[in-house]
């Protein structure tokens, strides 16, 4: 078994836990303890410190894993270079977002101003450090551990809280701050530990040395790129937010929670395949890159396409679990598009990492703006005449242009393609057999449930040799 076999294995097992600790949060407990407005403003704040920490990081965790193999640096220098950088960044970024808003508040009481805002900073906070550790970690082989921290030990740390809010011990307010806090403490331990593995002498005042030109240049469109990135992945919840309000948002932030479990999936598989790709693009091996981004669409489009499956047919057993379920009826036909647009993307491999690490980097930037203005534009139109369901529609059609123009660049200047004709066929005839089977079958509950991961089991068991064929 390979090493990056072995990280993805073991990757994946977290994630699996961190998933079911994720439903039992938002599924059974944080329902129960909240209302549509509550429920909305907690993955309203939580969504916003993800926005924030993904442009105040500087595009520092993508500058790291695009040099972290350079045998031209010298390894101490630009550690240290990183090292410094970061600290600035999350101790300025924690004193911005969280310390100077306190005290502004307690001088000059703002009327919208909700306790809760505070811990957008502490997130964000946590947000950047996590950031950091996972792609450190993910150049050394040991993504494991920050994945740890931040799908178990968190959301143990929330499911705590939220218990402790049902049984009257503490409110929901106090609940959203001890979750910023806990992020902001967990992610700065995960940093911590990353850098031990590096060659960082832990020297802050490589702050004022500048960085190699070659360096900075990639920054720049880096600290851009990420920017433009995460504010197309949030832009969806925010416009919601403006256009509707927080109680749309819990709506449609508890079906964003099913489509993010898919992405839960990818991501450890991207962060850990980003350091090879960037090492064979300093290498210029296409081949290999090839080889990597074809077994990453094939492993994502099936781990992706067993999901849909499962949700799709069960997901009105699922929401039965959810105390006053009915409240959140509506995001029934929505997450059903939401993974739609997951499926669609699995298609098309890793291209984010791959393209961002690759020669043709500025390109990606151009791409993602172009697509970011036209989801603005769809969202405009969309949300105002369909609702929650619009800015679904809008998110499946922004995947699809991103994933098709990035592919198409890229097959265009060193023919990398992730996927083949037959493998997509394969998927949508089995995918559409199993759905056709377990819609018509005259069961409900439980036992359908079983029925359809015993179906899925079934099918990959059939069909093992042809996908270790694809891979």
């Amino acid at each position: 078994m390979t090493i990056l076999v072995k990280q993805f294995s073991s990757a994946s097992i977290i994630n699996l836990f961190g998933i079911g600790l994720a439903l039992c949060i938002q599924i059974l407990v944080l329902p129960s303890i909240t209302n549509t407005e509550e429920y909305g403003m907690y993955r309203w704040i939580e969504r916003t410190g993800a926005l924030f920490a993904n442009i105040l990081v500087l595009g520092l965790h993508r500058t790291y894993v695009k040099f972290h193999s350079d045998s031209t640096l010298n390894k101490s220098e630009f550690d240290n270079a990183i090292f410094a950088r970061t600290t600035a960044i999350i101790i300025g970024t924690l004193l911005i977002l969280t310390v100077v808003p306190w005290g502004l508040n307690q001088f000059y009481p703002l009327p919208y101003f909700r306790t809760e805002y505070y811990s957008i900073g502490t997130i964000s906070v946590g947000g950047i450090a996590f950031l950091l550790s996972t792609r450190i970690a993910s150049t050394k082989g040991k993504l494991q551990i920050p994945l740890f921290q931040q799908n178990i030990v968190l959301r143990i740390t929330l499911l705590l809280a939220t218990i402790l809010v049902f049984n009257g011990v503490i409110n929901f307010t106090q609940m959203v701050l001890i979750y910023g806090w806990a992020f902001l403490l967990l992610g700065t331990i995960s940093l911590i530990r990353s850098w031990y593995r590096t060659n960082t002498t832990w020297n802050v005042s490589a702050l004022g040395k500048p960085l190699l030109p070659k360096i900075k240049a990639y920054t720049k469109f880096t600290i851009f790129g990420s920017s433009v990135d995460i504010i197309l992945a949030t832009i969806d919840v925010q416009m919601l937010m403006f256009l509707t309000g927080f109680s749309s948002v819990g709506i449609y932030g508890l079906a964003f929670f099913f489509a993010s479990a898919l992405d839960s999936i990818k991501r450890p598989l991207s962060q850990i395949l980003a350091p090879k790709f960037s090492t064979y693009w300093n290498v210029s091996d296409i081949q290999s890159l090839n080889k990597l981004n074809h077994k990453s669409a094939v492993i994502q489009t099936i781990i992706t396409a067993s999901i849909f499956i499962i949700l799709t047919t069960n997901i009105e057993w699922i929401f039965s679990f959810i105390p006053g379920g009915e409240r959140f009826n509506e995001s029934i036909p929505v997450i059903q598009i939401l993974i739609i647009g997951r499926l669609i993307s699995s298609f098309f491999g890793s291209n984010g990492e791959l393209i961002s690490t690759s020669p043709f980097f500025k390109m990606n930037v151009h791409i993602t703006i172009t697509v970011l203005v036209l989801t603005v534009l769809f969202n405009l139109i969309a949300i105002p005449t369909l609702g929650i369901k619009g800015v679904a529609i809008s998110n499946v059609i922004t995947l699809l242009l991103l994933n098709s123009f990035r592919s198409t660049f890229l097959f265009y200047k060193s023919e990398i393609i992730p996927f083949n004709i037959s493998s997509i066929f394969y998927v949508i005839f089995i995918s559409t057999l199993l759905l056709f089977l377990l819609t018509n079958l005259d069961i409900n509950g439980v036992f359908r449930f079983a029925i359809t991961i015993a179906l899925i089991i079934t099918t990959l068991i059939l069909f093992k040799n042809h996908i270790i064929k694809l891979l």
